[in-house]
C-alpha cells in the first residue's frame, strides 16, 4: 500500500506548522474558488473532455488519517485535534471554513488513543439534535 501526502511533505521537510498547513490549504483553496482544471484527455479510455471543475468551500470536507497514522513516519499525515482546532478556529475567524472533517478508518478509532469521532464533533460544535428533529412524528398531536 503506497502512500503519499502533501501535508506531511510540507510539514515534515519544509517545517510547516501543522494548523498553519490547514490554514494555508483552505486560504488557497478559497482564492482559488474552489476550482481546478482538469486535463481528463490525458487518459483516452475515459472519453471525456477537460474541463475546469468547482467545488466550493462549502462543500469541502477534510480528509484526515486517524491514530493509525501516528506510527507511519513520514508517509502521511497525522493532526492532533489541538491543530485541527487552532487551524479550524482561525478559519471561523476569517470566514473561510470548510464543510467539516472525515477520517479514515472508523475501524481504527480509538488507535493509539485517537478518538476523532468525539475530538472532530467537539472542534466543529454541531448543533444538537433533539429527538423531536430526528422524529416529527413523535410529538405531534396524530
Amino acid at each position: 500500500y503506497e502512500s503519499y501526502s502533501r501535508a506531511a511533505m510540507s510539514i515534515h521537510h519544509d517545517k510547516v506548522l501543522p494548523e498553519d498547513y490547514l490554514k494555508t490549504f483552505i486560504t488557497s483553496y478559497n482564492e482559488n474558488k474552489g476550482q481546478w482544471y482538469v486535463d481528463y484527455e490525458q487518459d483516452k479510455t475515459l472519453q471525456y473532455s477537460s474541463r475546469t471543475v468547482e467545488l466550493p468551500l462549502s462543500k469541502l470536507v477534510i480528509g484526515l488519517a486517524n491514530g493509525w497514522a501516528i506510527n507511519e513516519g513520514e508517509k502521511v499525515m497525522f493532526f492532533s485535534s489541538k491543530q485541527i482546532r487552532s487551524a479550524y478556529h482561525q478559519m471561523l475567524e476569517a470566514g473561510m471554513t470548510p464543510r467539516g472533517f472525515m477520517f479514515w478508518v472508523i475501524g481504527e478509532e480509538g488507535n493509539n488513543g485517537i478518538e476523532y469521532a468525539r475530538e472532530l464533533a467537539s472542534i466543529l460544535k454541531p448543533r444538537e439534535v433533539t429527538n423531536s428533529a430526528l422524529h416529527p412524528a413523535a410529538t405531534s398531536d396524530l
